[in-house]
């Protein structure tokens, strides 16, 4: 299925390179089949990844993949499109933006801590 979206990309999709706006994420059960697809992936120069588990049990997240590249022990394959510059960029960006989002998250906590505090402090005065 993902061979198939590459190819039709590839010949329907003239006014940009679908290769920098296409990312492929697969899983399978079977290390033999997951690397397959890996393969498949790489050589059409699909910017992607696949993942070597049960879906059922353990699927994949949005946000994991990120994560696994620095163990050693991951069972993700990456291909080397995915390390292309446009693609670092994004994962650079998405992680500005994730921790930008905790540190808003977590100001406006306190905040409204403070909030909370100062008008319980003010009933007893």
């Amino acid at each position: 299925m993902l061979v198939a979206v590459a190819n039709t990309a590839a010949e329907e999709i003239k006014q940009f390179n679908w290769q920098n706006h296409i990312l492929f994420v697969a899983q399978d059960i079977d290390a033999v089949t997951a690397k397959m697809c890996y393969i498949q992936l790489s050589l059409l120069g699909c910017a992607g990844y696949v993942k070597i588990g049960d879906t059922m049990a353990n699927p994949i997240t949005a946000n994991e993949a990120l994560y696994e590249m620095t163990k050693e022990d991951s069972c993700y394959w990456y291909t080397p499109m995915y390390f292309n510059d446009v693609w670092n960029w994004r994962r650079m960006f998405h992680m500005f933006d994730k921790t930008m989002q905790k540190n808003i998250t977590i100001t406006n906590n306190d905040e409204r801590k403070d909030h909370l505090t100062s008008r319980k402090l003010a009933r007893y005065r």
